[in-house]
C-alpha cells in the first residue's frame, strides 16, 4: 500500500486445505489480523525480496496478531522454521536454527533458554503469540544469565510475554531481564 512495495493482512485469513499462501513483498509484510491454517497447509513469508535502489536490502515482517498452522509448514525469507507449540519444545530448544512459536503459552515457570556460556545464536520468531503468566524464581535457578532467553546472540520478534513475575533474592544473578537475561549483540523486534 502507498506504493511503497508492502503487504498488509488486515482482514483474518482462515482455510483449511493443503493450499499454501504465499506473501512476497518489495519491502514490509504487516499482519495485523490473524492468520490460521487448519489444514496441511504452507504458509510462506518473503519481505524484502528485492534490494533497494541503494543496493541495500530493505523490508521486515511485522506481525501484531496470531498466526498458526495445523500441520503445514513455516518458510521466512526462504527459512524453514520449526513450530514450537508446547512448553516442552519451548524448554528443549536448540541454540542454532530457526524456530517459531505456533500457539499462546501460559503458566510458564523457571524455562530459561541457554546459559551465561550458551547463547540462543538462532531466529525466534513469535508469531504474535504471547507467553502468559511467565515466571522466574531466582532461587531455583544456577545460571548468573536469567531470562526466558538467558544469553542472546540471534533474534527474537514478534513475540510477548504478560503478566511476567520474577521472585528470589539469589545474589548470583548477575543479568536479569523477562525476555533476555543478557544480550550480546542479539536483535529484539516487535
Amino acid at each position: 500500500a502507498g506504493g511503497y512495495g508492502d503487504i498488509y493482512v488486515n482482514s483474518a485469513l482462515t482455510w483449511g486445505s493443503n493450499h499454501s499462501l504465499t506473501l512476497s513483498a518489495y519491502r514490509d509484510i504487516y499482519v495485523k489480523a490473524p492468520i490460521t491454517v487448519s489444514g496441511s497447509g504452507n504458509l510462506i513469508f518473503t519481505p524484502n525480496n528485492t534490494s533497494g535502489f541503494d543496493g541495500v536490502i530493505h523490508g521486515n515482517l511485522f506481525i501484531n496478531a496470531p498466526v498458526s498452522l495445523t500441520s503445514g509448514t513455516l518458510n521466512i525469507s526462504g527459512n524453514p522454521y520449526t513450530l514450537i507449540n508446547n512448553v516442552g519444545q519451548l524448554a528443549s530448544l536448540p541454540m542454532n536454527g530457526y524456530y517459531a512459536l505456533n500457539t499462546n503459552l501460559s503458566n510458564v515457570t523457571n524455562t530459561v533458554i541457554g546459559n551465561e556460556t550458551t547463547s540462543f545464536n538462532g531466529t525466534f520468531e513469535g508469531l504474535g503469540h504471547t507467553i502468559d503468566h511467565f515466571t522466574l524464581d531466582t532461587n531455583a535457578l544456577t545460571s548468573s544469565y536469567v531470562g526466558l532467553f538467558a544469553n542472546l546472540q540471534g533474534n527474537i520478534r514478534n513475540l510477548g510475554l504478560t503478566n511476567v513475575e520474577i521472585i528470589g533474592n539469589n545474589s548470583s544473578t548477575g543479568y536479569l531481564g523477562a525476555l533476555v537475561g543478557g544480550n550480546d549483540n542479539g536483535t529484539i523486534s516487535n
